[in-house]
C-alpha cells in the first residue's frame, strides 16, 4: 500500500503593475524556501488585473489620481521602495508606467505553459519596476519573454492563441484597499 503525502495548496493572485506584488514575491519565495516540507507544496498563480480597461500611464500619475494627493502618492512610494529595497529590489518609480496588464497576463499564461512562467514573470517585474521597460508593448514583452528563456516564436504566438483569451479578473475597487492593508504587513 503507497501513502500519499499531504499537500498544501496555495493559490497566488498577482499584477504585474502592483508595486506590492513583486515584494510579496519574493518574500514568499524566501519563507517557502525555509519551509521544512517545500516538496510538498503546490503553487497556482493566477491572474488579476488592478487598472482593467486602464490605458498606459505614468505610474505616479497614477499613485496621484488614486490616492488623491502628490503627498499620500510620495508616502506610499517611500513605503513601497523601502520594503522593496530590504528585500533587494529597486523601484524606479520615475520610469514604471501603470494600466491594463492584460497583454502581459496572456503572455505569462503561454510562458506558464511553456514551464517557465517564473523567469517570465520575474523579467516582467525587474524590467517594468527597475528597469522602466512596458508590459504595455507586444515587443518589449516578447523581448523580455525572450530573455527570460521563452522560444520567441511562443511569445509572438501568445495572443493568436484563444486558449489563452482573457478574461482575467479585474481587481474590484472595494476590494483594492483591503488588498492593500494586507500587503503592508507581508
Amino acid at each position: 500500500m503507497q501513502t500519499l503525502k499531504p499537500t498544501l495548496t496555495i493559490d497566488i493572485w498577482s499584477d504585474l503593475v502592483c508595486p506590492w506584488c513583486w515584494i510579496a514575491k519574493k518574500r514568499f519565495e524566501q519563507g517557502l524556501n525555509r519551509f521544512e516540507f517545500r516538496d510538498q507544496v503546490v503553487i497556482r498563480h493566477h491572474s488579476y488585473r488592478l487598472a482593467g480597461g486602464t490605458p498606459a500611464m505614468p505610474f505616479k500619475d497614477a499613485i496621484v489620481k488614486k490616492l488623491g494627493s502628490q503627498h499620500s502618492a510620495e508616502l506610499m512610494m517611500n513605503q513601497v521602495g523601502t520594503a522593496g529595497k530590504s528585500e533587494g529590489l529597486i523601484y524606479n518609480f520615475d520610469g514604471m508606467m501603470f494600466g491594463d496588464t492584460e497583454d502581459a497576463h496572456t503572455l505569462l499564461v503561454a510562458a506558464r505553459k511553456a514551464g517557465i512562467a517564473d523567469a517570465v514573470e520575474e523579467r516582467f517585474y525587474h524590467g517594468s519596476i527597475t528597469e522602466g521597460r512596458s508590459l504595455f508593448d507586444r515587443q518589449q514583452l516578447v523581448a523580455m519573454a525572450v530573455e527570460a528563456g521563452m522560444p520567441k516564436a511562443d511569445a509572438e504566438a501568445a495572443w493568436k492563441m484563444t486558449i489563452f483569451a482573457p478574461p482575467f479578473p479585474t481587481m474590484k475597487p472595494t476590494h483594492s484597499l483591503l488588498a492593500s492593508a494586507a500587503f503592508r504587513f507581508l
